[in-house]
């Protein structure tokens, strides 16, 4: 099955990043971090002998539903609007040439960070409407794809690496001084995201996978 290329998908990134450029404030730095998460994200799966084509596009395209997502500000539940992207635009757009392949990015982005909490919160509900039909449980990783992009979308910031530890704390900081409602998500799902860490850490020391925890999709 044919995937779509790395200068394509990083083209397509941008074309609807600039599209839609409103809903950004600081577009180098978004499309660095979307370009950094694909990267990292491939170089995970290589060596976890996962498939590392299908996990770098998960990261380009990660955050794209950030171009569509009705709060323009914060982009809550891109993850969601990002992962509809893929499975309904994916084969047109040449993403991947399957259906199937396309829903297995979808659902190894649509997991990452805090969006189960989010979902289940009041603070939320405001921007539920046309996404109430999400089932919750696939917002919750239970593959090492899902894992891969999850751990490379936060060992990034502004172009540069930097510890999962590093993240975390600074997504904390920038959130309690903007009085944003994510702080306490973040705090609910800590020990989830610790815990994730954990467990990817050790398959990368160990150089290999645990499938009795988590599947390969």
């Amino acid at each position: 099955m044919a995937l779509m290329a790395t200068d394509d998908a990083i083209k397509l990134v941008e074309k609807e990043v600039y599209t839609n450029k409103d809903n950004f404030e600081f577009l180098d730095l978004f499309l660095a971090h979307c370009h950094d998460t694909g990267e990292i994200a491939r170089e995970i799966a290589e060596k976890l002998s996962l498939n590392s084509e299908e996990a770098a596009l998960a990261g380009y395209f990660h955050d794209i539903g950030g171009c569509f997502t009705k709060d323009k500000k914060c982009h809550t539940f891109h993850e969601i609007v990002g992962a509809r992207y893929i499975e309904s635009k994916g084969v047109e757009l040449g993403i991947a040439d399957s259906q199937e392949e396309c829903d297995r990015i979808a659902q190894s982005l649509r997991s990452h960070f805090v969006v189960y909490e989010q979902f289940i919160m009041p603070e939320y509900n405001q921007w539920l409407p046309g996404l109430r039909d999400t089932n919750p449980k696939l917002l919750l990783p239970s593959s090492w794809n899902e894992l891969v992009i999850i751990y490379a979308e936060l060992v990034n910031i502004n172009g540069k690496r930097i510890s999962f530890e590093e993240r975390i704390a600074e997504i904390k900081d920038r959130d309690k001084k903007i009085n944003n409602p994510r702080l306490k998500a973040v705090e609910i799902a800590e020990t989830r995201l610790f815990g994730i860490k954990k467990d990817l850490e050790n398959a990368l020391q160990r150089g290999e996978i645990d499938t009795t925890k988590y599947t390969v999709v």
